[in-house]
């Protein structure tokens, strides 16, 4: 009866869906003349991806307005901005003076709403607005921007910026590698120089370069081509072979979808690149991969190019993070000058001791209390809405985020009109101890940003498993990534004992020895996927956590 109430609850959310009238006056934005600057005046938010496409109308009296429909939940709020576009491209409103947050806030009210006129706000801009185009020449030196024969490693170089609304303006060889030409700029803006490598177009690295145009014509200084120094620029077609070992998932997991594949920058990420099974639970393909040859002087961070992961069953790997660029993405040598087998790796670089040896009965539990505010703006309200969770590990695949919860996981309320919130499902053997997972509110991606997951671990050998409570995310005081194991602590002596507590995992032991810098450690075997120990309180002790690649 409990279950069959909260689905009930969670199917009274209102929908709002609000027809709205945007109103702007834009009564300051005049040139000389007196006339509109603009060209364009619209609305852009959360509701349409911030992008151009929901126009307003002056109505003769330089008052902007138009009727859209804003999508959502009652209560929700979107945030969004007025723009205005002129021959020199589009100009946002400044930042809000009542921040956070830094942009107009709407609230959908379940109908028909006028917004209130307000003025255009960019107090960072001087009326008259006037433009003089002018002639700029655009310069740039690309005489380092050759291959390993020194001849030149492009195909085409070009001028981008505001001028051209980030296009690709051809720029000509003036003699010397010195690449030039003039447009016609109508205001001041930034741009870079961009070319043509390998059949793909490249801008340069670093900050954009500033253009201010003055009421008469503007010769650019000569610039390098930016590259970051990673020349000669040599691209190689290569053989590459991937591997990857399966055995910690196991056959009962790869049986679940059947396949393993590789993704990454060269093939789009896509999930197309299929692995074979070769012996032993090692799945292998060789595919033939373009990429620009990287050189032993270089940087190393500059030595790696295209990233890639290993996927099996739709899902993604999780390896550990690589130092070099902060994230957890495998990459691809530039080193390799031909056919090249990779090293064999473990998927998600996991051991036996990663993974669950059994199916596992894991209940979570959540701390949500009526009030709570989503990253959305949805405001929680207990009596009518639903608590829903995702998560690959928990499932196999990160589910749809659906307003209303769709396929997702609905929490019960435990203990019943409590602010406490559990889900209990068995999690199959092969699946990763460390659980990263996401709480919704109403079934949308409202917890925190992207990747701001809860990482917890199932810290036993047994059965069955209860997490400890997380907070919601926008709410949460606890720490949203825990540690695998750790967080030893000694207490005070009791009876003869001292009682050691940790944070434990299994292939996790607590080892002990006499001395600090001396003397070998010693292994508490019961202490094996625990996380509590009582020793005798004789003479001196030292104690450490260790955890075994295997089990």
């Amino acid at each position: 009866m409990l279950g069959v109430s909260l689905l009930y609850g969670a199917s009274l959310t209102v929908r709002a869906d609000d027809t709205v009238t945007f109103q702007v006056d834009m009564s300051r934005y005049t040139n000389s003349a007196g006339a509109q600057a603009a060209s364009l005046v619209d609305v852009r938010g959360a509701f349409n991806g911030w992008s151009a496409g929901w126009p307003l109308v002056n109505n003769g009296a330089n008052i902007y307005t138009n009727t859209y429909t804003v999508t959502g939940l009652a209560a929700e709020t979107r945030e969004y901005k007025f723009t205005y576009t002129t021959i020199a491209g589009v100009t946002w409103e400044d930042n809000m003076p009542s921040a956070p947050p830094d942009n107009r806030v709407l609230t959908l009210v379940g109908g028909a709403q006028t917004l209130p006129l307000v003025e255009f706000y960019a107090p960072s801009v001087t009326p008259p607005i006037d433009f003089f185009p002018q002639p700029v020449t655009f310069r740039v030196d690309m005489s380092a921007i050759t291959n390993s024969a020194g001849a030149p490693a492009y195909t085409a170089v070009n001028a981008s910026g505001a001028f051209n609304s980030w296009g690709q303006d051809a720029l000509v060889d003036s003699g010397a590698n010195i690449y030039t030409n003039t447009f016609v700029v109508a205001a001041s803006g930034n741009y870079k120089y961009t070319c043509v490598l390998n059949g793909s177009t490249v801008y340069e690295d670093g900050a954009d370069h500033p253009l201010v145009v003055i009421n008469s014509p503007v010769t650019l200084p000569v610039l390098a081509f930016n590259n970051s120094g990673r020349v000669p620029i040599d691209f190689v077609t290569n053989d590459i072979t991937f591997q990857v070992d399966m055995q910690v998932q196991g056959v009962a997991f790869l049986n679940a979808g059947g396949y393993v594949s590789v993704s990454g920058g060269f093939n789009g990420w896509g999930n197309a690149a299929q692995l074979n099974l070769s012996h032993d639970m090692v799945y292998t393909n060789t595919f033939s991969i373009a990429y620009q040859q990287a050189y032993p002087g270089w940087p190393a961070a500059s030595q790696f190019v295209h990233a890639y992961k290993f996927r099996a069953n739709s899902g993604w790997e999780e390896p550990a993070v690589n130092p070099l660029f902060g994230n957890n993405d495998r990459r691809l040598s530039g080193l390799y000058t031909g056919p090249t087998t990779l090293p064999l790796v473990l998927y998600s670089d996991a051991s036996l001791c990663d993974v669950l040896a059994q199916d596992t009965t894991v209940t979570f539990r959540l701390h949500l209390t009526n009030g709570t505010v989503a990253t959305s703006g949805l405001v929680y309200d207990k009596d009518t809405m639903g608590v829903y969770m995702n998560g690959e590990t928990l499932l196999g695949f990160w589910d749809s985020w659906v307003l209303g919860g769709g396929t997702l996981p609905l929490l019960t309320n435990n203990p019943v009109g409590s602010d406490f919130y559990e889900y209990t499902q068995v999690i199959p053997a092969g699946r990763p101890v460390n659980q990263k997972v996401k709480y919704s509110i109403n079934g949308a991606d409202n917890e925190a940003p992207q990747f701001a997951d809860h990482i917890q671990w199932i810290r036993t050998t047994n059965t069955t498993y209860t997490m400890a409570t997380v907070e919601f995310g926008t709410n949460y005081s606890s720490t949203r990534v825990q540690p695998q194991y750790g967080n030893l602590k000694a207490g005070a002596p009791s009876g003869g004992n001292v009682p050691i507590t940790w944070d434990g995992c299994p292939c996790v032991t607590l080892q002990q020895r006499s001395s600090l810098s001396s003397g070998s450690w010693t292994d508490l075997p019961a202490t094996e996927s625990a996380n509590s120990a009582s020793v005798p309180n004789t003479g001196s002790q030292f104690f450490r956590l260790q955890k075994r690649p295997t089990p």
